[in-house]
């Protein structure tokens, strides 16, 4: 689990900021999030100041996911996405009317 969280939390710097996905970007934080909240139950019972430590970096971890979702909703899921793409063909199409 604590791999995972590892592994997930580099990967979401590569899916957003190096490929401008940013819906995937989200779902990638989620998965962190959901991680973190599992590190901190598991580690509870062999080392509570181990577990609890985690506390603020959950609370970031929210934080940095509505700060993700917010990009999402204002901007679309990224370059290369139909709903992006639907969104330049509206805009387009009422340049034209």
């Amino acid at each position: 689990t604590y791999a995972g969280n590892v592994f997930f939390n580099w990967l979401w710097s590569i899916v957003y900021f190096g490929f401008h996905q940013i819906m995937l970007g989200f779902f990638d934080i989620v998965i962190v999030l959901g991680s973190a909240i599992a590190v901190v139950v598991l580690f509870y019972p062999v080392n509570q100041v181990a577990s609890l430590i985690l506390i603020p970096y959950i609370a970031w971890l929210l934080f940095a996911s509505l700060l993700n979702f917010a990009t999402w909703s204002l901007n679309g899921p990224g370059p290369g996405s139909s709903v992006g793409k639907q969104k330049e063909t509206e805009v387009e199409m009422k340049r034209k009317n």
